[in-house]
Parts: C-alpha cells; structure tokens; sequence
C-alpha cells in the first residue's frame, strides 16, 4: 500500500494537538541492524497569509528526528508535497515514511531509527518546507518527543508555514500570495475590488477570503466546532459578508437528530428542536454546546442562513475531544472517573490511555467507593485505609507532566498522599500544623521536589507538575507558583494512589491516607509545551468546573466575542487581533499572539498571560479589586525584586472629549524581549502597582516586593513569669514589617511550636488560627500588629509548658529577628475516687481520694460540700468542706465515719463533691457516694438509680433516663415501690400507707426500706384552699423495722378539714455527667469557677447559677468522635452583665446575654476537639437546654 496515496483513516489522531507515539520492537529477534519497517506521518501543510490559509500540495518536506538515548542517532527524512490520501479529493499535502532499524550499527544511525526491547524516545528537532520553518497549527515553537511504544502504521501531524513577506509592487499583498489567487504581483493592486463585492483585495486578504469569488452573500466560514469530553463549548459561528453586519444575518439551526449534544441558550436547554438567531447574539456568546454522550464523538449540526436575500444551508461538524488518545500513543496514564458506576467500591480503575496500566484493589476493605461528583462521579478516599495500587513505571523517570483534579477538605491535621511511589509522591500538606502554605500540593520525583504556594480546599482543584530535564514545575490551576525542594528520603513503599502504603513490616504500613475525591489522573511521558498545558486544563476545568470553553487559538482570523453573563467562562484568542469580553461570573481570558482587546465585566476576571501570549494587549474594565493579571508563566524560577522585571507608564488617549491616562504596564521577559500590556482608562502610581502585586493581583509567581517581617514579645510581656492556664493570664508579641511592600494588605502566617500547639491557646487580634498555624492580616500601609496569646484551658496537666511562636517563611516577604517565647504552667485537675464506700456503726470509716493530676510542686486546697440523706451530726461525724493535697504529694484522703450512738437501722447515702475554683480544674468524677450503715447495704437496693436499672432489667437506668423517656409518667408508682422495698413488677400494689388520729395528733405509718440510703421523705399539709405545704419540721420519726411513723403536733379545731400527703424524693447528686453525654456523647469534662454545673433531671438541661458576682464559671468537654452539637443556649433571670458563650477550640461560636440562641454543627474532629460554655454571671442562671423550634429561637 503505497501511504502517499492510501492513508488507514483508523490511524487517525485528531483529539489532541500534540502527536506522542510509542514504539517498540516485538519480542521475536532480530539480526543486528534488521530494518524493522517504518512509521508514517501525513497530513495538511497550510500557508499563513493574512487572516487565511492556503493549502500546499506542491514542494519539499524535510523532518530531522533526534534519539534521546543516544546523541549519535539523528535521521533527517525528506519528501515531496503532493495531493495525498485515500478521498478521490485527496485532501492531505504530504505522506512521509520514517525508517526503523533494530539497534543498528553505528555507520547505519544516520539512516534508521533506533528501536530496540524498550521503548525509545525521540524528538522532531526541526520541520521545513521548501526552507522555511514550519510549525503546528497552534504556533508553537518546539516539536515534541516521539515515543514508540506500539507501532502504528500512520499518524496525522498537520503543519503551518508563515508566507514570505515579499511585495514587489508594495501594494500590501505578498507575492506568493497574489499568484495564488490570479493576480498580478508587479501591479499595485491592494485596493482594486476584483470581485465586485466591496471589498478591497487588500481587505480579502486580511479577512482570509478569496478576491475572486464575490462575498455579497454571507458565506459560512466555520467547518468544525470542538467541544470537551463531557464538558460545554461555546458556539461561535463566521461567515464572510461583504455588505452585512452580524445583526442582519438570521440563521436557524436545526437540532432535531443531534445525538449526544445538548444546546444551550442563554445557559438553559433548549426545548424546541430549532432556534432562530442573528450572527450577533453568536458573538454575545448567548448559544453554547454541552457533550453529553462519550460514546458518540462527532454530530452535524445542520443549519440554514441569509441576510435577506436567498437562503443558504450548510453543516457544522461537532467533534468531541480529549485531552489523550487511547492507542497507547499518548498519555501513559489516563484514570477518569466520570464513567464509573457510583455506589460502587472500586476494585478496578481501568486506564483509558490504551497501556493497560488500570489500578487495582483487591481488598475490599480498603476499596474506595464512587460518589457523585457535579455531573459527573468521582473516586472517594473517606476511609483512611482506602487506596489503590497503580503501575509507577507510568511515570517515566525524565520528563513528564502529571495532571490531578481533586478535592479534599482544608481542615486536615495530617499531610495528605495523592499518589506515591519509591521514586516520590504526590501529598498534600497539612492545614493546621506549622507549614507556610497549608494544604499545598507537593511533588516529588527521582530527586527533584517541588511545593505550590496556593490550594482551594473544599473546591475542586486541578493541579499540574510539569518535569522538563532538571527542573520541576507546580502550576495550579494555570498560575504557575511554587518552589523547588530538597528531595526527602523515601521509604521503601508499594505504588498507591489514595494513601502511602508502606513495604515494611510494620503494624499499620497505610498512613497519610488521602481524605477527598478524586476526579481524574493524567499522565503524559514528555514535559507539555505550553499550549497543550492550556488545551488539557481547559477540558478538566470544563468537565469538573462546568466552565464553558471558547477556544480560537488556532484561529486565524479576528474574532469578536462577548461571553453571556451566565456561568463560568474561559476565553483562549487566537493569531488575529482579537476583541474578548467576560461573562458575569469567573472568567479565565488570554489573547494569543495577536494585539487583542481583552474586556472585563462585574464578575472575576482572570487575565492570563504566557509565552504564546505573545501581542501587545489592551485590557479594558480590569477591576483592582476583584480581578487578576496573571504574569507567572513567564516568571517561573525567579524571585527577589518584582520591578526589575515589570515598570509602567501613563500614556494619554485623545479619542475622547477629555483626554484620559492609561496606564501601561512594561514587561521584561527573561528572554530578552519586551512586551507591553495597556489598562485602559486606569491610572496606577507606583503605590498601587506595589498593591497589587503584595496582594496577589498581579501574579509573577516567586516574584514580589520587599518586604522584611519580625517578630517580638511585646513591652509588659518580656518578662519570665510563668503564666497560668487561663484566659485571665496572657502575653503579646508584636509583629511589624519594614520595606516598600508594606504598602500592600498582607497575610503573614505564624508557627506555634514546641509546647504551643495551638488547640490551648486563645488569640486575639487581627488574626486567625487553625491547630499550629496563626495568620495575621495587615491592611495596606499597616506596619505594626499586637497579637495577645491567652491560654486555654484543657484537660490534661502536662506541668509547665514553653510556648514558642515564630514567623513563617513566604516568597512575599523576608524573615528578620528571632522567635518569641513565653512559659505557661497549667493548673491541676481534681477529681474524687471511692476506695471504700460503706461507713459502718462498727467503726469502718468510707474513704475518699481527692487526687490531682500534674506536677505536685506546691501544695493545693480543694473545696468541698457535702449532700445526701446522710446527716452530719445525726449519721455522720462533720467533714472538713476544704482538704489540703500536700506539696509532692499526688492526692490526700478523706475518711467519713459514723456518729457514736446511732443504730444504722436505715441506710444514708452522703454525696461529696468538688466545688469549682480558680485554682484548679474539676474534672470527672466530681462527686463521690459512700454510705452510712449498720452493715454492708445491699448494692442493688442501696440507690434509687442502682435499684432501678435492677428492677427493670437494665431498660432504664437512671433518673433522668426515666424522665426523658415514654415512661416518666409511671415515676410515682416506681418511686412509692422503691420507698416501699417492692420490686418494679409490684408499682401497681399500694405500699400500705395508713392515717389515723392518736391523741389528736396525725400520724402516718408507711413500709420503708431502710436500704433506700438516698431517700427523703416530706410530710405536707394542705388548706381549704388545697394549697400544700411543707411541714416536715413539725412531726416526728419513729424508725422501727422496716416501718416508719410520723407523728404530727396536736390539731386544732380549724384543723379538722386539713389533709396530709408523704412525699418520696431521691437524691441524686448532679447528674452533671450524664447531661453532658445527652449534649456531647462525651464523659470526658472539667469544671472551673466560682460556681458549678448540673443537670436538671426534669428537663435534662444542663444549668449553671451565678456564684460571686461578675465571676465566671466555664464547662469545659473534650470530643473526639463525630457528633452532632444541637442546642439552645439562653441567661434566665439575668441582667445586661449576665452573658453565656459557646466556643470551639478558643473560638468563639455563639453568645447570648438571654434569649435562646441555637446552635447546631455536625463535628468530625482529627484531633481532640475542646468545648467551652463560659457563664459571667451576677444574679442569672445560665442553662443549656434541647433545642426549640426556629420560630422560639435564634438560628446560630
């Protein structure tokens, strides 16, 4: 088959703009130097001229290959230009065959290719055509390297020439050009009109068009139109028309058998199968084109014209394009998730690049699942021990480019691994420990490593890595940003994606794992030019990032276009000189080689500029305070001083009534050359342009201004006084900045280290905190910031801690001075153990430690208070209400003892507990119960909660689980059986109370159980009126047995009509524990203060009164399970001083100073998390309670 004249169309790669090929031998052998074939390339040569192109079937093509492996292997390949392929049309203009050798010999490596076991790399180091250099259809430069994995019989690689500029007859036509189109290169004829359709020949050959064939009739002028994979193009459509505007051409386009398209007008699907248009609402981009279906990949998309005269019709072509063909010709790696069924665990990724590199899982405990993701689906890392293993030889060991759209939470305590292998890793780092740019993608490969400044956590991301030769580059998004490393020694590890598996024999080898989704992974084995960098982000910002892409950059002609304000928008110019208008929303534009007109609009607008962005633009609308000039693809690697390569000037505009100024911006390019970028009616001084570059407005990358930043401890805080673990103690240090930059707002981020790890500490300022990292924000010009450190209390007591701070390194400025530091010493936290329980009449004493955590330095008092049934003096002997812990000691004993003389015949239950103090930290358990009895009480009967859980077989348990639950109506009956010594099964039998007068006195005679140590009893009486009262003090009590008998005073005459009642109540301490698993699922709490917690067991609120005036009483809880915080929080009974505050981790979440306020969060904490509700009272009750309605309450 001769491939001049036959051309396999199966062969054909038109999906991407660069041609990657792979090949290598077959395993049979081969004799040394055996000729192994060859490979072809075909394709369009086309000659540039004006805003047209010429197609060349005539002349000499010549393609020198160089091998990468080895210097000596250079072919230089020659053919002729002639009407090729397999259309009788023949519409190709060259087919050229490449000679492969198996390893020849050395005289031979001129002649073939060298191919051998392994693939082989090989670069085009130059393309011309009849001497004239060549390049792709998109302008660039540089060729690429020819890998030759698999052998394929032909490739497309279409070419470009620039025409030659001689003019002989200076009539602005080329010459080349005039004898192309039948006209005379000796006659000045530019502004004849040899077509009669006005326009000048001149104007023919600027607008692409032949000066032969009249253009009085619109005359469509676009054949292809190419929509992203699963993502949304927008529909520009040209026509040539000599004598009507875009507002006077009306098309209709037909849409009734578009398969696997959707339509857009104005952003929302079209309903009906047509729609009628002018060519102008085309250029205020009101009509784009989603693709929808990957399997079908081309449409036609029919459409019918005029401009009043007679119709005309036509077609467009819709093509679907990828970033990568799937031949193994291209991408090395291609995982992409939006096909994967979502629900499902993934034991398999299939790789869609043609290489068969799919990754795998077997486990399915460590499968990741599928999730929905926008449109489209993702691959979910929620479990930490999610990974898939991947083949590494998928990222070559020299050049490459790795791109990664994922999405991940910004509040991770840990480093995050994407991708790792025993050659680097791709990881996240941390957000709250001490790094300079948190969450920041960070690569590593054979010994070079590279870290981003920015991340977007939450959002979807798209990072790139592009390795060229020795140097390693980040681009996020398309702002190219970041530094080189020292590599880190790697361990030896298995190839993951999702997590670091490491190959040792360790416990847990999976660590690091990767919280997140990710969306797609590709991998190419050549560092990409820069055009195919922008070509392959445009899709995955389209697919994943619902940006609608308009991309002419391989246009020839000017192009006009006003984005529809709906939606997100990216806007690439081509060769012409283009006019570019913005939607809305974020819109990403760049002008290409052209001098193009680039309009900003109300939305954030991104002006990106790189080295094929090569015109002198003008940018109109731009807004200093919402939109960005991005400069950082021509900066990367350089740092210091950004002026030395950016100055301005005023130029003044006299197109208008009022001469105006605009400022133009002068960039030196590290190559040499000179560009120019105008701000149409802006006026920045120097002031201004220094704001916005500090200020990340103008982006250069590394490059800022200088600026020098310290930090110190502040006066009144430099002294060595070890402060105290509470918000009442604090120090400042101040943090002040020098130097030009200072005229720019600036975040300047603070590393807490050694004993500071930031979940203790309050900061109050101008400054933010998250775990280690502190950020301090100056506004412009501000110079100097005070930052106050106030500690906050936890729930451990480590002994004095050295809390250090310093500021963290950042390319935007330079670190002066030392780090600040200052002790803090935390106080202990007590609590009550029960070593013996039972005080005896026989002379046992119950035994209670007060025990306290931390160093025993010094000596502490604790406060007590004593409750229960058991009376001092009466049943028990006095209890001292404070215990003195002496110093080197960690706890001291309390031993309760009976009164001499009393018999024991009935149980009582003596409740000690902690008060709060500023001194110390309460902590759980704050209550004791021991018992005063003749003889070892029975546990099951000794305690209403105790007899409770018993009787019911464990249904409910406590007190206030009975009144919470759906029989808190049955209290009395349980409470009557318990009294009586009955079981739960005997609530419906009356315990046998009796009245009966003696002597004229009332007396009540009940059944008791004297183990009911936590029992109280109360005799009322009751009026005419029915109004009860207590009178307990007035009768007395006979304990005999198990019977007790109530003798009243004698009655009166007015007595006769008054009723009695025996009322039962327990004592049940605080409860204090169990409100606060109710609110918190969490048992782990402290009390500190003037005043104390509990819980009302009627409500199950937790509620605290005010103890000294204006002093404050804080509940402290750790959590560190998930947890739902739902509340209403309120200051009953308060005044304007009385105030409740709810904090998180220090940070201030919700207050109130008296109505409800509501709060509810769902918390997943990765580190333990500190809950803190403040009450600063004088005369209220502060009291957190189940949350109400909305309509009752305030919404956090």
């Amino acid at each position: 088959m001769d491939p001049r004249t036959s051309i396999p169309l199966a062969a054909m790669n038109t999906t991407t703009r660069i041609l990657l090929l792979f090949l290598a031998i077959s395993t049979s052998a081969f004799g040394q130097g055996f000729t192994d074939g060859f490979v072809t390339f075909y394709g369009e040569v086309r000659k540039v001229g004006g805003a047209g192109t010429t197609l060349l079937q005539s002349g000499q093509l010549e393609m020198t290959f160089a091998n990468q492996a080895s210097a000596g292997n250079s072919v230089k390949v020659k053919t002729s230009l002639e009407p090729t392929g397999e259309d009788p049309a023949k519409p190709y203009s060259y087919a050229l065959r490449v000679p492969l050798a198996y390893l020849p010999e050395a005289p031979r490596l001129g002649d073939f290719l060298s191919i051998g076991q392994t693939s082989a790399n090989f670069r085009i180091e130059g393309i011309t055509v009849d001497d004239q250099p060549a390049t792709l259809p998109d302008g660039s430069k540089e060729f690429y390297a020819l890998s030759f994995a698999s052998r394929a019989e032909a490739y497309r690689l279409d070419l470009v020439i620039a025409g030659d500029s001689t003019d002989r007859d200076g009539d602005g036509l080329p010459d080349w050009w005039e004898r192309l189109n039948s006209l005379d290169p000796d006659l000045a004829d530019g502004d004849a009109d040899s077509d009669g359709d006005g326009w000048s020949n001149r104007a023919e050959f600027l607008r692409g068009t032949d000066p032969q064939e009249s253009n009085r009739d619109p005359e469509l002028a676009t054949a292809e139109l190419l929509v992203p994979e699963l993502g949304e193009a927008g529909c520009l459509l040209h026509f040539h028309d000599s004598n009507s505007s875009p507002a006077e051409i009306s098309l209709t386009l037909d849409f009734a058998l578009l398969d696997g398209f959707l339509v857009r007008l104005d952003g929302a699907p079209l309903a009906e199968n047509t729609v009628t248009l002018t060519a102008s609402a085309l250029q205020s981009g009101r009509l784009t084109i989603e693709h929808r279906d990957p399997s079908i990949r081309s449409a036609s998309l029919p459409l019918s014209w005029n401009d009043g005269g007679e119709p005309k019709s036509g077609a467009v072509r819709l093509l679907a394009t990828s970033p990568s063909s799937t031949d193994g010709n291209d991408a090395s790696l291609w995982l992409d998730a939006a096909s994967l069924p979502a629900g499902e665990t993934v034991s398999s990724w299939t790789d869609r690049s043609g290489n068969e590199r799919n990754a795998m899982q077997p486990l399915e405990e460590n499968q990741p699942s599928v999730a929905p993701s926008g449109k489209h689906h993702s691959v979910e890392f929620s479990n930490p021990s999610s990974h898939l293993f991947f083949q590494d030889e998928a990222i070559p060991p020299g050049n490459h480019t790795i791109l990664a759209v994922w999405s991940s939470p910004g509040s991770r305590k840990d480093s995050q691994v994407l991708l790792s292998s025993n050659r680097g890793f791709l990881r996240l780092e941390p957000a709250a420990e001490a790094v300079s740019y948190p969450n920041a993608p960070l690569y590593q490969a054979d010994g070079l490593a590279v870290r981003g400044y920015e991340s977007s956590p939450g959002e979807i991301a798209t990072s790139i890595f592009r390795r060229e030769d020795s140097t390693v580059q980040n681009i996020f998004g398309l702002s190219y940003n970041g530094e080189e490393l020292e590599p880190e020694t790697l361990d030896p590890v298995l190839p993951t994606i999702g997590a670091r598996r490491l190959a040792l024999p360790v416990e847990d080898p999976i660590a690091h794992g990767f919280v997140g989704s990710l969306n797609e992974l590709l991998i190419f084995p050549t560092a990409l030019p820069e055009q195919k960098l922008r070509d392959v982000h445009d899709y995955l910002q389209s697919k994943w990032s619902d940006h609608v892409i308009w991309d002419f950059s391989t246009s020839l002609r000017r192009v006009r276009l006003a984005a529809a304000a709906n939606g997100r928008n990216i806007i690439r110019g081509g060769h012409g000189d283009d006019d570019l208008g913005g939607g809305g929303q974020e819109t990403i534009l760049s002008g290409g080689p052209g001098d193009d007109i680039l309009r900003g609009t109300s939305g954030a607008d991104t002006f990106v500029f790189g080295g094929i962005d090569t015109g002198n633009d003008l940018i109109v609308g731009f807004d200093p305070e919402n939109d960005v000039i991005d400069l950082s693809a021509l900066f990367w690697g350089e740092s210091g001083d950004a002026r030395q390569f950016l100055t301005t000037r005023l130029d003044t505009r006299f197109d208008t009534p009022i001469p105006t100024l605009d400022t133009i911006l002068i960039l030196q390019r590290p190559d040499g050359s000179t560009q120019e970028i105008a701000l149409q009616d802006t006026v920045f001084g120097a002031r201004q342009v220094i704001e916005l570059i500090v200020e990340g407005r103008i982006r250069m990358g590394g490059l800022s201004i200088p600026t020098e930043v310290t930090l110190a401890l502040a006066p009144g805080s430099q002294d060595d006084t070890v402060l105290r673990e509470s918000p009442e103690d604090s120090f400042s240090v101040e943090v002040t900045r020098t130097g030009d930059g200072t005229a720019g707002a600036l975040e300047v981020p603070l590393g807490l280290f050694q004993d500071a790890l930031g979940e203790d500490v309050i900061l109050e300022g101008d400054v933010s905190r998250n775990g280690q990292r502190a950020v301090v924000n100056f506004d412009r010009g501000e110079t100097s910031k005070l930052i106050t450190f106030r500690p906050l209390p936890d729930l451990e007591t480590e002994g004095p801690e050295r809390w250090e701070t310093a500021i963290l390194p950042h390319f935007r400025y330079d670190v002066t001075g030392d780090p600040a530091a200052r002790s803090v010493s935390d106080d202990p936290l007590v609590h009550l153990v029960v070593t013996e329980p039972n005080a005896l009449t026989t002379g046992q004493s119950a035994r209670v430690r007060v025990i306290r955590d931390g160093a025993p330095t010094q000596a502490l008092t604790v406060n007590l208070e004593l409750d229960g049934t058991a009376l001092e003096g009466t049943h028990i002997n006095s209890i001292p209400r404070t215990i003195t812990i002496p110093a080197g000691q960690p706890a001291a004993e309390l031993a309760i003892t009976t009164v001499d003389g009393w018999d024991g015949a009935m149980t009582r239950m003596a409740l000690l507990r902690l008060v709060p103090s500023e001194r110390y930290l309460v902590g759980n358990p704050h209550e004791a119960t021991v018992y005063a009895a003749q003889a070892t009480p029975d546990p099951d009967a000794s305690g209403f909660d105790r007899w409770l859980t018993a009787a019911t077989g464990g249904e409910i348990s406590s007190l206030l689980d009975l009144l919470q639950g759906d029989r808190s109506d049955q209290l009395s009956n349980l409470l009557g059986a318990y009294a009586a010594g009955q079981s739960a099964d005997d609530t419906l039998t009356a315990p046998g109370l009796t009245f009966r007068l003696v002597e004229n006195r009332p007396v009540l005679s009940t059944p008791l159980s004297t183990s009911a140590a936590d029992l109280r009893w109360e005799v009322h009486d009751a009026d005419r009126d029915n109004q009860w009262r207590d009178v307990s003090g007035s009768f007395s009590r006979e304990l005999s047995g198990d019977a007790l008998t109530l003798i009243g005073p004698p009655r009166g005459e007015e007595d006769r009509t008054r009723l009695y009642r025996l009322v039962f109540t327990v004592d049940q301490g605080s409860l204090l524990d169990q409100g606060i698993k109710r609110f918190t699922s969490s048992g782990r709490y402290g009390l500190r203060g003037s005043s104390t917690w509990r819980t009302d067991p009627a409500t199950g609120n937790l509620t605290s009164t005010a103890g000294t005036p204006g002093s404050t009483s804080r509940l402290i809880v750790e959590i560190t399970e998930p947890t739902l915080l739902e509340f209403d929080m309120s200051v009953q009974e308060g005044g304007e001083s009385d105030s409740l505050v709810f904090s998180i981790n220090g940070e201030r979440m919700a207050e109130t100073s008296g109505d409800p306020v509501q709060f509810r969060r769902q918390v997943d904490p990765d580190r333990p998390m500190l809950l803190m509700w403040e009450f600063k009272g004088h005369s209220g009750r502060a009291v957190i309670a189940s949350p109400a309605s909305a309509d009752n309450a305030g919404q956090e």
